[in-house]
């Protein structure tokens, strides 16, 4: 149902509730197992253990260290060193190392995000007007605002006076946003246009307004936006496939290319077989580009802060 939309009192019928006394005591509870806790969905966090297995028995990953096996057993046969052993192994830890940052960056960012929710609301229940914790906001409420508070949940007006929001966390508009309980919108409105509905995780600034709940926790802007940070935590972009492919691709031409020197030399010449396979070896590991996405995602990140402090200087 599109909130914004719809006219308040079909959104007061639609939840039982009323536009004065607010909800009956005993319609809360069945409110809260209809539609939810106003809290946002958390999936329990990898241990460290278990992000290093998952990462390092990635293909990539897995090609090294079978080429690191091979290096070691060839440099054990051979009487040599194992450099080129330590520097394949220094890369899939350097790999891992990146790989992991970047999934805990991206869980700092959900519990930041989780920690947008207000931690009290005002609500009037049966008459009464009480302070709650936001978590306890149910869809139906009649919530107060008034400015410094930060909205718990999405609410629909009912009433505001001189209402301006802060939305940056939400859109990024830097500018408050005056809001009018009045105000109609079309299907399709983007949230930043619906100026008749407030949205969980955003701040008064000046005015005071009154409204329904008309979404909690993950059902709220903000909740879908937690869980789609939840999603990509678990999910790589676009880039990432890409860069996966191309390093693919490469790898087995690089394994093939060995493959050919080693049969030309076994066939053409008379060096040693182990000889001929170190070389093939080596030419095999100098082909693969095992720092592919180690360099990509260091540039990456160079790129977003160099940006962010042209940013700050303007």
């Amino acid at each position: 149902m599109n909130f914004s939309n719809q006219n308040i009192k079909e959104i007061i019928k639609f939840y039982s509730t009323d536009p004065k006394s607010g909800l009956e005591d005993d319609h809360v509870s069945m409110q809260r197992e209809k539609y939810g806790p106003n809290t946002f969905v958390e999936e329990k966090n990898d241990s460290i253990f278990h992000k290093i297995k998952s990462h390092l028995f990635e293909l990539m990953n897995m090609i090294l260290l079978f080429v690191a096996g091979l290096s070691a057993y060839l440099a054990a046969i051979n009487d040599q060193n194992f450099i080129k052993t330590a520097i394949v192994l220094l890369i899939i830890l350097i790999n891992i190392s990146i790989a992991i940052y970047q999934e805990n960056r991206a869980e700092t960012a959900l519990s930041a995000l989780k920690k947008l929710s207000s931690p009290s609301s005002t609500v009037i229940r049966d008459s009464v007007k009480q302070v709650i914790p936001s978590n306890e906001l149910v869809c139906g409420d009649l919530i107060e605002l008034a400015p410094g508070m930060q909205v718990g949940a999405d609410i629909r007006l009912i009433k505001a006076n001189a209402l301006q929001i802060d939305e940056s966390s939400l859109t990024g508009e830097s500018e408050p946003i005056n809001k009018d309980a009045d105000f109609t919108t079309k299907v399709g409105v983007p949230i930043g246009d619906q100026l008749n509905m407030v949205f969980s995780g955003t701040n008064i600034l000046n005015g005071t307004a009154t409204g329904i709940v008309v979404a909690v926790g993950s059902q709220s802007q903000m909740g879908q936006i937690a869980e789609l940070l939840e999603s990509q935590i678990k999910e790589k972009t676009p880039l990432q496939n890409r860069i996966d492919l191309l390093a693919k691709r490469l790898t087995v031409i690089a394994f093939i290319a060995g493959a050919i020197i080693f049969a030309v030399n076994y066939f053409m010449n008379t060096i040693p077989v182990m000889d001929n396979l170190m070389t093939a070896v080596v030419l095999g590991i100098a082909a693969v580009p095992e720092t592919l996405p180690v360099i990509v995602t260091l540039s990456l990140i160079y790129g977003v802060e160099n940006m962010a402090r042209k940013k700050c200087h303007r």
